[in-house]
């Protein structure tokens, strides 16, 4: 994977040196050339190369001087800045291998072309033509940002770009489609096929075979065993990211919220933006859209508020991520039954720092990257560990999937608008689904389940008036809730276990009784809102975030410390299952923490020193960070240079010797 080498670094060095010289039209020239420097600087570093380069820039600039600001390049400049720079590049991808520029570059994406002499002529031939055409393009800076995004993509799996591309066509099509129609019933048909056509998409590609063996299992426990079937096919990775993108603008446009966009490229440019298309976050078209579409703007404070962002994001995700994963949690989750309860249950905690500091680390790097070429996404987490009750906790963490999910699911199935029960069905289908948007495996489903369980227990308790109903609503699922998981689990894996059964209940009778403080917190925290939380809350400007703080009174702190603990072991008994393999790997780690015991030969000083850390962060006062950020912004740029290579050294000496993919680009 691209993200995961320097090759990203080199990669984005030039996006970013391009991205800023197409800003005005007057050093469009220059674009050719970056191609010929960016092969000499990377990958033929040769004294011949040196003079080629330097000849071909000192010609390139010749031609800027002679292009008119704000005007389209004249087909004689465009003519001469191609020819000069490709035949520059051809010499030196002919003299090294043998392979004119843009061959040389399809076989570095692993696309197969032939050798035919007729090929290869076509080829050298009609690639400077193409570039001649972009040079004189209106959005030509758009359209680099597309072919850049694309090649991005393509260095994952290039056969995948068609299903991006169409996807994101369909789409754009459909938005016009519903803008234009003059019944309603000619819309709803549009909004349907919108829904259709994208699920049955991501259907295909990411939940044909969890279907087909579903099926097979239970046929199977019936007696009747159908002919296996697979389909043998990559799952593309950032598919379930840029699907929900794409259909959130087409059900913006039919709600009215948005219009279509009129230029094709920069919505197709909106949907494959390399900064968040394998990963997100989850972009809303209104969002960033008009950022795209508007001028190019550069903020020294930006690029250096980004620049601590992909530094920050690059230390979670190395320093801390990657480190507990492979000296820790990988190796208890692979094999439980060797490690003692206490190893058990500090994986998992360096579990919930590892896929924290992953997912917000890829997170932090992709808004930093957007703001050195000037866009601005939106934040994804705001600390969610430290949140004192489920609810809150899905409104810091995954931000733009939580928000995705309310908006464009749970109030299309009616909200809160259609009563009491409904309300909560409607909350455990939406967390359900977005379970199986993780993974298709019944352990995603049953992580989304335990959160929208929990989500509406919470929600009951604090919005019931009756003492009576609140009561029920709090106890009922504090003692039922071992019995009905214990039954749910082993009825999913088809077994009368006992002891299955009371290791699963255990665990709900634990997460019933967490989930009764957190209710009782929240309620707490309703009602005594001036008590609750800091009379005047922190506001940070740039991340567009309100932090309340926490309840000013003794007793009030010590109530929402219980409260953080009791809702972060329900996240971490969620982890479980989203970490597992299976159901009965989950139930043999449940079993192995409930054993108790406490031998730690294999709990480093070193490893436990960034699970602290990973954790520690959390509770770290948000105004320190704010501070720390803003003092970052403001030195000069020799001492933030010093600061990002500390960081570098701090990164390089706590890598592992192989890059470790992000969790969330399985997904």
């Amino acid at each position: 994977m691209l993200f995961n080498t320097l090759a990203f670094a080199r990669f984005f060095a030039i996006v970013f040196l391009a991205a800023w010289i197409l800003v005005s039209r007057r050093w469009t020239p220059l674009l050719p050339w970056l191609a010929v420097a960016a092969y000499f600087g990377l990958v033929a570093p040769t004294a011949v190369g040196a003079a080629v380069t330097v000849a071909a820039l000192a010609v390139t600039v010749q031609l800027c001087r002679a292009t008119v600001e704000d005007r389209p390049m004249p087909w004689r400049t465009a003519i001469a800045s191609v020819a000069a720079n490709y035949l520059a590049l051809a010499f030196m991808t002919f003299r090294d291998a043998g392979l004119d520029p843009l061959l040389l570059g399809l076989r570095a994406l692993k696309v197969p072309v032939g050798e035919t002499l007729p090929f290869n002529i076509a080829a050298f031939v009609l690639a400077p033509i193409t570039l001649v055409a972009l040079l004189r393009a209106k959005k030509i800076r758009m359209i680099f940002i597309l072919i850049a995004s694309y090649v991005f993509y393509a260095h994952w799996d290039w056969r995948f770009l068609p299903l991006i591309w169409a996807s994101s066509t369909i789409d754009w099509l459909l938005g016009n489609g519903i803008a234009s129609a003059r019944s309603q019933g000619r819309r709803r048909l549009w909004i349907v096929g919108t829904v259709a056509v994208n699920l049955t998409v991501l259907g295909i590609f990411k939940y044909f075979n969890f279907g087909v063996e579903t099926a097979r299992a239970v046929l199977g426990a019936l007696g009747y065993h159908p002919p296996e079937i697979v389909l043998q096919v990559a799952l593309p990775v950032g598919i379930s990211f840029f699907t929900f993108e794409s259909m959130s603008y087409v059900i913006d446009i039919y709600r009215g919220q948005i219009k279509p966009q009129k230029s094709y490229v920069e919505y197709l440019s909106f949907v494959a933006f390399f900064p968040h298309l394998v990963a997100g976050p989850i972009v809303r078209p209104r969002d960033l859209l008009p950022q795209l579409a508007g001028p190019a703007r550069f903020s020294a404070e930006e690029a250096s508020e980004g620049l601590f962002l992909v530094a920050v994001g690059l230390l979670k995700k190395v320093a801390i991520g990657d480190y507990v994963a492979l000296n820790l949690v990988d190796r208890v989750f692979d094999a439980p039954l060797q490690y003692s309860g206490l190893e058990c249950y500090t994986a998992v905690l360096g579990y919930a720092v590892q896929i924290y500091c992953d997912f917000s680390g890829y997170t932090d790097i992709a808004i930093g990257i957007a703001l050195l070429i000037g866009v601005r996404m939106p934040v994804n987490f705001d600390t969610p560990y430290k949140a004192p009750d489920i609810v809150d906790f899905w409104r810091r963490w995954h931000i733009s999937l939580s928000t995705w999910l309310r908006d464009y699911l749970y109030i299309s199935l009616g909200g809160n608008r259609r009563g009491v029960m409904p309300t909560y069905v409607n909350v455990m289908i939406t967390m359900l689904l977005g379970g199986l948007w993780h993974g298709a495996s019944w352990s995603f489903f049953i992580w989304g389940g335990l959160h929208g369980w929990a989500m509406a227990v919470t929600r009951a308790f604090s919005e019931l008036t009756r003492p009576s109903h609140r009561a029920i609503a709090l106890i009922v699922p504090a003692i039922s809730a071992g019995p009905v998981l214990g039954g749910i689990m082993c009825s999913l894996l088809w077994t009368r276990d006992t002891g299955l059964f009371l290791r699963f209940a255990a665990v709900g009778a634990f997460l019933g009784i967490a989930l009764a403080v957190t209710a009782l917190y929240r309620d707490w925290a309703r009602r005594h809102g001036n008590q609750a939380y800091s009379a005047e809350p922190l506001r940070d400007e740039r991340r567009n975030l309100v932090i309340r703080g926490i309840p000013q009174s003794l007793g009030g702190k010590a109530f929402h410390v219980v409260a953080v603990l009791a809702a972060f072991h329900v996240v971490c008994a969620g982890w479980i299952f989203f970490r597992a393999e299976s159901f009965r790997d989950a139930a043999l780690f449940f079993g192995r923490l409930l054993t108790f015991t406490t031998y730690h030969p294999n709990l480093h000083v070193s490893v436990l020193l960034s699970i602290a850390v990973g954790l520690g962060s959390q509770w770290v006062p948000e105004r320190w960070y704010i501070q720390l950020r803003e003092a970052y912004i403001a030195v000069p740029a020799p001492a933030q240079a010093a600061a990002l290579f500390l960081a570098a050294l701090t990164i390089r000496a706590m890598a592992s010797a192989e890059a470790v993919p992000f969790v969330y680009f399985q997904f």
